[in-house]
């Protein structure tokens, strides 16, 4: 503003170089402060997926969960339909694994009764 202001204001006038200042000026932080926010919520993303918390398509991965009743869409969010499952999720320390392992035989024979 300091730059670009007296320019203006010797062109445009005192009330509308200030009004112009002031848009360039709102245009430019808007466009800085805006990126720096798409980069960190990109970033953050990015990490989610490479440590398989979430999924890269997450909207589809909600409206699915919407679709199956463990959601319920609210506007532009979502929302737990069910009180207990979202305080059951809370309580979880570590993320279920997709690769599911056979027990091996020692194992297997533990865990079995002898009825």
């Amino acid at each position: 503003m300091l730059v670009f202001g007296p320019f203006a204001i010797q062109r445009y006038g005192l009330s509308g170089g200030l009004l112009l200042a002031g848009l360039s000026l709102g245009l430019i932080g808007g466009l800085i402060f805006g990126l720096y926010g798409f980069i960190q919520h990109f970033f953050i993303r990015s990490i989610l997926w490479r440590t398989n918390s979430l999924p890269w398509k997450l909207i589809p991965f909600l409206d699915e969960a919407t679709e199956r009743l463990f959601l319920r869409k609210v506007g532009g969010s979502y929302i737990f339909a069910h009180r207990l499952l979202l305080e059951y999720l809370a309580t979880i320390d570590e993320p279920v694994s997709s690769k599911h392992t056979p027990p091996n035989d020692e194992t297997r024979h533990r865990n079995t009764s002898p009825l």
